[in-house]
């Protein structure tokens, strides 16, 4: 019996290097059924390997050791794992050939359902060893929630409201708070964050919030600098851009306990910082960060409080496999007067038209963001590049408007000089790549327009999309498509 794939040359069909298996002439014309076909190793024909595995299964399958209960297994429907192993490996002569050739018959889906099973068991391991640590219990008085409402200057959502209340249920445990914020960009987390860090302080405790980029942690500085007299709060931001000298006096005063509210990119995991009584942790865009880094911000204090946000959507399937070692909020609704952006696809031959759009969000005072793939022709041919775009619209939008120009190879200062004067309204147009997807909160950007954005992720789109509409004034998000 030969085994390949089956070409047409020239008329003829014809098989090369075919898998040649001696049928058993006992089986005169019987078809010996599905063979598995195992990787190419050199100089080992592939009857040999069908055949050494075939051995092994039959002197030791009944070794085989399967972890889960029984009771597990025949509930689902799936089969033991002795007996799954010896059907993927030697498949009955009624198996379907269909469900073989897509991994989908039950034989499969017992080892799936292994490799999941196990990895649930492992978070729900990690969440049952969180719940048995000890950390601070906050005092919350029942007034807490009316009286956290009053130290905004604006209306809390009912959502804020009701996640508020669950992360002062977790602070007045005994096992640290381990809680996901899952809300889209604009639906007040930071406030949420705010309200959360309120309660350490006045229970006399740091809060450490990280964010992903120093642009973010300046623009956190600010939001939390203007709650300060209200809330007690003592700020204080690090990045890497501080100085030795000034770098060493803020972190003799943060171990001393001067500042209660520290925030900061990855600055705030190194080693020769330490916190007096560090309580509450906030990592904000926590997929920005890895698992290893969460959890050194969590030895910095003694088992204390966490806080995780995102803006990314997460599915609930997803969220309870990947998250499922975290308690999850949903904020869904949005700040009053908040207007939804609308979603737009476009072609080349629609340039004109968006950029004629863009011109006119200009013309009424608004600001404009055009996002490209990649920096220069270098890094992709056929691809829109910042540093082309940049100049072509430069040429385009003559003054009175102001172009700028952004990228990850400018320097740090340099960045944030820019950023900040799109924030402040100094710059009209702004040309850049994925760099401002987290940190840019710029109430006057109304539209934005991506170049081939199917060279982004979901994530990504969803991110830039957040960045435009975040003021009075909705927003508009262009996709540009090539035909």
């Amino acid at each position: 019996m030969a085994y390949g794939i089956i070409r047409k040359n020239k008329g003829t069909r014809q098989m090369i290097h075919p898998d040649v298996t001696i049928l058993d002439e006992k089986m005169g014309q019987k078809v010996p059924g599905l063979l598995p076909f195992y990787p190419f190793v050199k100089g080992v024909p592939m009857q040999v390997i069908r055949s050494a595995i075939r051995e092994i299964l039959d002197r030791y399958q009944k070794e085989i050791v399967d972890a889960i209960p029984i009771e597990i297994t025949r509930r689902s429907g799936l089969p033991r794992l002795a007996e799954a192993i010896k059907g993927i490996h030697v498949p009955p002569e009624d198996a379907p050939v269909d469900k073989f050739c897509t991994f989908d018959t039950g034989y499969h889906q017992r080892i799936t359902f292994e490799k999941f099973f196990y990895l649930m068991l492992n978070i729900i391991f990690r969440k049952n060893c969180r719940q048995r640590r000890s950390s601070p219990s906050f005092y919350i008085s029942k007034n807490t929630v009316d009286t956290v409402k009053k130290k905004f200057p604006f209306q809390l959502t009912g959502d804020q409201i009701r996640v508020i209340e669950e992360i002062l249920n977790d602070l007045k445990r005994e096992s640290p708070m381990n809680r996901l914020i899952q809300g889209d960009v604009g639906c007040g987390k930071t406030a949420v964050a705010a309200a959360a860090a309120y309660a350490a302080v006045e229970n006399h405790y740091q809060t450490a919030i990280m964010v992903p980029t120093q642009v973010l942690a300046l623009q956190h500085y600010e939001y939390f600098s203007n709650l300060s007299e209200t809330m007690g709060f003592r700020v204080i931001v690090l990045t890497g851009a501080l100085s030795g000298q000034d770098r060493n006096i803020a972190y003799e005063k943060i171990g001393n306990g001067d500042y209660n509210l520290i925030i900061g990119t990855h600055t705030l995991i190194q080693e020769d910082l330490f916190f007096k009584n560090l309580g509450l942790v906030v990592i904000d865009e926590q997929q920005r960060f890895g698992v290893r880094q969460r959890a050194v911000m969590d030895k910095k204090g003694v088992n204390p409080h966490v806080l995780v946000m995102t803006g990314t959507p997460i599915p609930r399937t997803i969220a309870l496999t990947a998250y499922a070692d975290l308690d999850i909020s949903v904020i869904r609704e949005y700040p009053f007067g908040h207007l939804p952006v609308t979603t737009m696809l476009a072609y080349d031959n629609d340039k004109r038209k968006v950029f004629d759009a863009v011109r006119e969000h200009i013309s009424k005072g608004q600001q404009a963001i055009v996002i490209c793939p990649v920096i220069d022709l270098s890094e992709g041919s056929g691809l829109k590049n910042a540093l082309e775009m940049h100049e072509k619209l430069t040429k385009l939008f003559i003054p009175p408007v102001r172009t700028g120009l952004i990228h990850g190879r400018l320097p740090a200062d340099q960045k944030d000089r820019i950023m900040d004067m799109f924030r402040k309204g100094q710059i009209d147009l702004l040309v850049g790549t994925t760099v401002i997807e987290v940190g840019i909160h710029a109430p006057g950007a109304t539209i934005m327009v991506v170049e081939d954005p199917e060279r982004f992720g979901l994530a990504q789109l969803h991110q830039l999309r957040g960045r435009v509409g975040r003021g009075v004034e909705g927003g508009l998000f262009i996709i540009m498509l090539k035909k």
